[in-house]
């Protein structure tokens, strides 16, 4: 699809954006520096330094760039704080000179720091034709301090366009020339312990998807609303893990035992889809962050019941391969398992979307029986689940009932702490949960809920209603490709109007299937018969499907096949 556009176009990894972080000085209350996700020093060099700034590519074709302060291009970097330093938006932000803070401007529902990006340069002093950064105030910010930030630029006639990501800036990339679009969906990066620990709250959940399988973090998000914990909890995001780029947690931890194990009880660490680099050993490849002896540390050392939920299509299978110490050692002591197969449906000649039944005495059994679901596989050439095998002490959680395929394996430990670990390894990611009939809510809430009973913490029934905050999503619809129906599901965060609108190739309007005020929501659903708003059926073909509501905006693709 081309779309006429005016004004600059940007081209943007999330390797070389800002990454949470933790204090340099290892404790709860230092400083943090902001720095780029990607590693600058390569993958031979065992040291990780991570890039100082953050960079983007943006340029005009057509008409050039306009020229801002000093004569510099017309490149800005929107910047507010919440925590610790909520609200800040004073020249304080920054501490180089290379950076020019031009006041505060309105963007959404905020108020935002203005500052004058500058070039980037060649180690030779040369500049890098369209390539901008910002650093930010690297003795400034704190534990619990989340830094929001978009980009903005103008070109020579006074055209501006925005940059920033979707789902709170984890989601997709989008481009806007309206300054309030980008501030009501900026991207961000958290000093840790947050605010979840600040509230008294002992869970890290590590998301290394990123955007990736969809809205992962949504369903995490969704599942902590309905069980009434989602201000309770702290994410550290992986950004674009499938670059490899050293940015994976101990990357940035430099005291495990004050920074991990004094503040957090529970770790929840989701890989997603990705096929390499899910967990770092420190072996330098994939990955030379020792994520693994970070997670021993955390089960072995922690005096107050620790827990740890790895979940990830592949991530099993990596975890064999894996020349590192650290990864033999966390299998050998608190999580004994064998890979019967990589591939749940080639090697194991399973199902491609498996269900799959908690074992009559297992963690995902109660007074009414073993809970069920789905696994949605989808796509026979990308969801490679793990089917795993219990040895030493673990055991089978989660199986398929008719093979007796195991999915999902658990394990209590006695740690040197004198107290007792509990893991919980799964062959699956959890955005590829799905549930098996309808129910009060998702079947992915009750397998995170009794997931987190097992790992000895205390929580709630589920509601049915989320107890804190509910998102603006927009899913994948399913069937896709379909004949002759197909299913969208949505959520709403707030009481707004709604709009779900089906296009063509060509951008027309094809058919309106939502245009009203809709309360707030986990799930709405609406079904696409491929009729089009006349009542005709529609042509075999890609179709796009648009969910609008008050500051969100979300695109997804779809086919119709006859």
């Amino acid at each position: 699809v081309r779309v006429a556009t005016a004004g600059p176009t940007w081209r943007v990894r999330h390797i070389d954006l800002f990454q949470d972080n933790f204090a340099e000085d290892g404790t709860t209350t230092g400083t943090a520096r902001a720095d780029m996700a990607g590693d600058i020093m390569g993958p031979l060099n065992p040291t990780i330094l991570p890039g100082d700034s953050a960079v983007v590519s943006v340029s005009d074709p057509d008409v050039g760039m306009g020229v801002g302060t000093n004569g510099k291009a017309a490149v800005f970097c929107y910047v507010r704080v919440d925590g610790p330093h909520g609200g800040l938006v004073s020249d304080s932000l920054i501490d180089d000179t290379r950076y020019t803070y031009i006041g505060t401007v309105p963007a959404g529902s905020h108020t935002w720091a203005k500052i004058q990006m500058d070039s980037s340069y060649t180690a030779g002093g040369s500049v890098v034709a369209d390539k901008y950064n910002i650093d930010l105030n690297d003795n400034l910010f704190v534990p619990g301090d989340t830094i929001h930030f978009f980009f903005g630029a103008e070109n020579a006639v006074g055209n501006p366009t925005y940059f920033s990501r979707k789902l709170d800036g984890q989601g997709d990339d989008f481009v806007t020339a309206n300054r309030s679009e980008a501030g009501e969906s900026p991207m961000e990066f958290t000093i840790l312990p947050a605010g979840g620990w600040i509230r008294g709250g002992d869970i890290l959940y590590v998301d290394h998807a990123d955007d990736r399988d969809g809205p992962v973090q949504t369903f995490f998000d969704t599942a902590f609303d309905f069980l009434g914990i989602r201000d309770l909890v702290d994410r550290y995001d992986v950004l674009d893990p499938s670059s490899l780029g050293q940015n994976t947690l101990k990357s940035r931890v430099t005291n495990v035992s004050q920074q991990i194990i004094s503040c957090y009880r529970k770790i929840i660490w989701n890989s997603g889809s990705q096929e390499r680099g899910l967990i770092g050993d420190g072996s330098e490849f994939p990955l030379k962050s020792d994520d693994y002896s970070l997670l021993f540390s955390f089960l072995d050392q922690h005096a107050d019941r620790p827990g740890l939920y790895l979940s990830g299509d592949n991530l099993a299978q990596e975890w064999l391969t894996l020349i590192g110490v650290s990864p033999g050692q966390l299998r050998s002591k608190y999580m004994n398992f064998n890979l019967v197969s990589g591939a749940h449906y080639l090697g194991a000649g399973e199902p491609l979307n498996p269900l799959l039944v908690g074992t009559p005495t297992g963690c995902f059994s109660d007074l009414f029986g073993p809970d069920s679901l789905i696994v949605f596989g989808g796509c026979p050439v990308m969801n490679h689940f793990d089917v795993l095998q219990a040895t030493g002490f673990s055991s089978a959680e989660l199986t398929n009932p008719a093979s007796g395929a195991a999915y999902v394996l658990g394990q209590t430990t006695s740690n040197s702490a004198a107290s007792t670990a509990r893991v919980i390894l799964s062959g699956f990611s959890y955005g590829f949960i799905r549930d098996p009939f309808p129910g009060p809510f998702p079947a992915r809430v009750e397998h995170l809920r009794n997931i987190l009973l097992w790992l000895q913490n205390v929580i709630d029934e589920p509601t049915g209603i989320p107890l804190v905050q509910l998102t603006n999503y927009l899913e994948n619809n399913y069937p896709n490709p379909f004949n002759p129906t197909t299913t969208i599901r949505y959520g709403v965060k707030e009481r707004a109007r709604v709009t779900l609108k089906i296009y063509n190739v060509a951008g027309q309007l094809v058919n309106t299937l939502v245009d009203d005020v809709k309360e707030p929501a986990a799930a709405y659903t609406v079904t696409w018969d491929g009729n089009n708003d006349r009542g005709q059926q529609v042509a075999s073909g890609v179709y796009f499907y648009k969910l609008a509501t008050k500051n969100f905006v979300k695109t997804k693709k779809m086919v119709l096949l006859k």
